[in-house]
């Protein structure tokens, strides 16, 4: 399994990057995927001034520090049940 970090830039300068773990390791397939992905949200590829897809590891960094927002992320919520 890929793990992949996603960065889109749109035509108003807003970045929106993130993670996904994908069972293909096929970089060039996952590349176009996300980018016809994009392009379909947000109405046409002229929307989207920068987009980059990279492989990443377990061990990076940059995983490490998404999974730690991710779990602050996960805390008791309105809707989720406290444990303990």
């Amino acid at each position: 399994m890929g793990l992949y970090w996603i960065t889109i830039v749109d035509a108003s300068g807003r970045k929106m990057e993130g993670a996904r773990a994908i069972t293909s390791d096929d970089l060039d397939f996952v590349f176009n995927h996300f980018l016809n992905k994009a392009a379909a949200t947000m109405g046409s590829r002229e929307q989207i001034r920068y987009y980059d897809c990279m492989m990443i590891s377990r061990n990076s960094p940059k995983w490490k520090e998404y999974q730690q927002q991710q779990a602050q992320r996960r805390g008791p919520g309105k809707y989720r049940p406290m444990r303990g």
